[in-house]
């Protein structure tokens, strides 16, 4: 069947024989086929030979099932786009888009079933039998605007992952993760999380309280200081709240909790100038306390104080309120006022024996809870039970001295 036109630049064919596939097609000048109907009901354009419902010229096929490939002939999915050598494998244009979404995958029609898949899924998932090497992305966000003139105002979040569920009935259980990062690859090397900020905002911020403009949130800024509680860190790291409380918690009973200083810059495997604070211990090492350590090999603990609120330097169970091993020096060293039942100055295990001071500009000598020999601001000892012995005198008694006194050996006197 020819056009009724004088330029016969398309025609009408049926064609089939014996043993053929009968089909009808629409013909352009050079009997090129531009439509084929196949016998079957497959329409093709572009293609004599359609293998689907509607097959484009062997690039697009739509099959009677409603999949849809396109540069595939067996579609997955409802929509399946097959790879390309160097071309987009979906390119959406929006030069014109004032408003709206350019890209919508909407689920409103999932209603009353068990929904389990993904509502998008890119899974470059092939097996490889030579060595290949892939270095585009597997997902790329990256908008890119040039001004000319005028000033461009660009406010929109790059990338938004957002859940929600409204109650007008019902309940809702939501325990889904908003985004989840996994590396399975247990020899991988490259980062799970890699934030790279050229900019002057913050490069991470996570906000608690429902809103994106939280004051006491997580952030790290533009420079790398960390903050909890603040968005305007004032040093790398920087704990800010109404209790203004850190906690250090080891997770075994046995375990110490510690936190370590390294001013010299070594690296974090050396001890170079390195100091350590450090909570723990049990009743069988003295119980729990707090110690101030050094950096040696076995590390020496400098300061200890105990839960009893003793302090210990040069041991680690400190019996006074401060326990000193080892010899002490200091401008000046002070104490209160005190009797001779407790002297201010004493002797290990003996607290009755040692030096006091009863009142201002004196000093006493007691043993055994008793003053013995007291010297006042005029220099002169009073009233104490003296007593000397000797091979060659024996005084005992009160001894009063007023003025000198002068012993030359020789018999008593």
């Amino acid at each position: 069947i020819a056009n009724d036109e004088s330029d016969a630049n398309f025609s009408l064919k049926v064609t089939g024989t014996s043993g053929s596939v009968a089909r009808f097609s629409i013909l352009g000048s050079g009997s090129t086929e531009f439509l084929t109907v196949a016998s079957s009901g497959n329409v093709g354009i572009g293609t004599t030979n359609p293998i689907s419902l509607l097959d484009v010229n062997t690039k697009l096929y739509v099959f009677s099932n409603g999949n849809v490939g396109i540069g595939t002939a067996v579609p997955g999915g409802r929509l399946d786009l097959g790879a390309g050598s160097t071309s987009d494998l979906l390119h959406a244009s929006a030069n014109t888009l004032s408003s709206g979404t350019m890209i919508n995958f909407d689920g409103t029609g999932i209603n009353n079933v068990t929904f389990s898949g993904d509502v998008i899924k890119i899974n470059p998932n092939n097996t490889w039998s030579i060595s290949s090497t892939i270095s585009g992305n597997i997902l790329d966000i990256s908008p890119s605007f040039t001004t000319d003139a005028g000033t461009l105002t660009h406010s929109g979040d790059i990338a938004v992952f957002s859940s929600n569920c409204i109650l007008n009935g019902g309940s809702c259980i939501d325990t889904a993760n908003i985004l989840e990062l996994n590396q399975q690859y247990a020899s991988a090397s490259g980062e799970v999380l890699n934030i790279i900020n050229s900019g002057q905002g913050f490069s991470l911020r996570v906000n608690d309280d429902g809103t994106d403009t939280d004051s006491t949130s997580f952030v790290i800024d533009a420079v790398g200081r960390a903050s909890i509680g603040t968005t305007s860190p004032d040093s790398i790291l920087e704990v800010a709240s109404p209790s203004a409380k850190l906690i250090i918690r080891s997770t075994t009973s046995t375990a110490s909790a510690s936190l370590v200083f390294q001013p010299a810059g070594g690296a974090s495997s050396s001890n170079q100038g390195l100091f350590t604070i450090r909570a723990g211990g049990s009743p069988s090492t003295g119980g729990e306390r707090l110690e101030i350590l050094n950096g040696a090999v076995t590390p020496l603990s400098l300061v200890t104080i105990a839960s009893s609120g003793n302090v210990g330097i040069g041991t680690t169970n400190p019996l006074t309120k401060l326990d000193i091993r080892g010899t002490a020096s200091a401008s000046i060293f002070q104490g209160p006022l005190s009797t001779a039942t407790a002297p201010t100055f004493t002797f290990s295990n003996d607290p009755n024996t040692g030096i006091f001071s009863p009142t201002a500009d004196q000093l006493a000598i007691a043993t055994g809870g008793t003053q013995r020999f007291l010297i006042t601001s005029t220099g002169v000892s009073s009233s104490v039970n003296f007593e000397v012995t000797g091979g060659f005198a024996s005084i005992s008694g009160e001894l009063n001295v007023k003025g000198g006194l002068e012993v030359a050996k020789g018999a008593a006197a």
